[in-house]
C-alpha cells in the first residue's frame, strides 16, 4: 500500500524532523554530518563528521531520546544491516545523503513502515 510522503509524514513526524535536522545541519554548516541512531537504546544524535573517525561516536555526544510511539527495527546503510549498534547515515553539505534503509515500527498499533532515503531525492520514500 504505497501512499504518498505527504500522507505517510503525520504518522512520522519525529522521523521526518530527525532526517530534516540532519539535513539542514549540514547544509547550514556547510560540512558533512553524520546522523547516529542507538538502535539499543532507542536515541538519536547528530555529528559533525570531522569530530568522528570510522564512524564513531564521540564520547561528547548527547543523545535525544526516540518517543515510545516508535522503535526503530534495523537500519541498513550502503547494504549492511544493523538491527543493533549505533549505525551512523551521512549526510552532505550539498543537500544528498548515503542511501539507507530504516524498519520502524508503531508501537500502538504494531504497523511497519519502511523509510528510504535515496541520495538524490530530497524527502525520505515511506511506505507501509
Amino acid at each position: 500500500s504505497r501512499r504518498s510522503f505527504e500522507e505517510e509524514k503525520q504518522n512520522l513526524p519525529e522521523i521526518e524532523e530527525i532526517f530534516s535536522n540532519a539535513a539542514q545541519a549540514s547544509v547550514d554548516s556547510g560540512k558533512s554530518v553524520i546522523l547516529f541512531f542507538n538502535l539499543d537504546q532507542q536515541s538519536w544524535v547528530i555529528v559533525n563528521q570531522d569530530e568522528t573517525v570510522l564512524k564513531k561516536i564521540p564520547d561528547s555526544a548527547q543523545y535525544s531520546e526516540i518517543s515510545k510511539d516508535f522503535k526503530i527495527l534495523s537500519v541498513k546503510v550502503n547494504g549492511y544491516m544493523y538491527q543493533s549498534g549505533c549505525p551512523g547515515i551521512m549526510f552532505f553539505s550539498d543537500g544528498s545523503r548515503e542511501y539507507s534503509e530504516i524498519e520502524l515500527e508503531n508501537t500502538r498499533d504494531g504497523k511497519r513502515y519502511f523509510v528510504k532515503l535515496n541520495p538524490y531525492v530530497p524527502v525520505p520514500e515511506i511506505s507501509e
